[in-house]
């Protein structure tokens, strides 16, 4: 699992760096965070993913986050926050409906992990394995309340990231992506992309849980 997340990671912050080479306009286009800015952000998290897979992936959402949340208050400072949210002739953006259905398993996701923790935490051993490396063996190891707190985490924040984006889809389409009906593929993306990441977190917090159990 770890190996695999480092690897996805891998994939995800290289094309970050080499964003504007690539012409990942995606990313662009549904955020509006400079290149400059993913840069910065797939550089370091190509570093961090060497320490922590998991480290890297919550450091590149809460960048992402708080970085596009910059950017869009830049954006309402100059002025140009309405022209987002009216097309140029007139029409308004229609929501992404699939957004609820993410928004409601985002937020059930995040109750359901945090179930699983409750009910398994008075059975799981006061030392308790967190990390694996390449050969897929132990290789690191915490006490089990430091372990609910990494837990808690990585499902809360990741699920709020997600069910934020997820919610803005339907409720605030036009703070995402620009009128062109040509961004609609991007909304999705973008949503689809924050749900993947959360999925992961999730299944790998999940992961641990029963590893640590069975």
């Amino acid at each position: 699992m770890t190996t695999l997340l480092f690897i996805i990671n891998l994939i995800v912050s290289i094309s970050m760096m080499l964003s504007d080479k690539l012409k990942l306009n995606r990313y662009k286009a549904v955020t509006k965070i400079p290149y400059k800015n993913l840069k910065v952000i797939g550089a370091l998290m190509f570093l961090i993913n060497f320490v922590d897979p998991l480290i890297a992936d919550i450091f590149m959402g809460t960048s992402l986050v708080l970085s596009f949340a910059l950017t869009l208050k830049e954006i309402e400072r100059r002025g140009e926050l309405e022209g987002l949210l009216e097309g140029g002739e007139g029409e308004t953006i229609k929501p992404f409906e699939l957004g609820k259905v993410l928004f409601i398993t985002s937020v059930s996701l995040m109750i359901a992990s945090i179930a699983l923790l409750i009910l398994a935490y008075p059975i799981l051993p006061q030392r308790v394995v967190v990390h694996f490396g390449i050969d897929m063996k132990p290789n690191g190891w915490m006490d089990k309340v430091g372990f609910a707190i990494m837990y808690l985490v990585n499902v809360l924040m990741m699920g709020f990231f997600s069910a934020l984006i997820s919610w803005m889809s339907f409720k605030e389409p036009g703070a995402l992506y620009s009128l062109s009906k040509n961004d609609e593929r991007n909304l999705k993306a973008f949503v689809a992309l924050m749900f993947a990441t959360q999925l992961i977190a999730t299944f790998a917090m999940i992961y641990l849980l029963w590893y640590n159990l069975t």
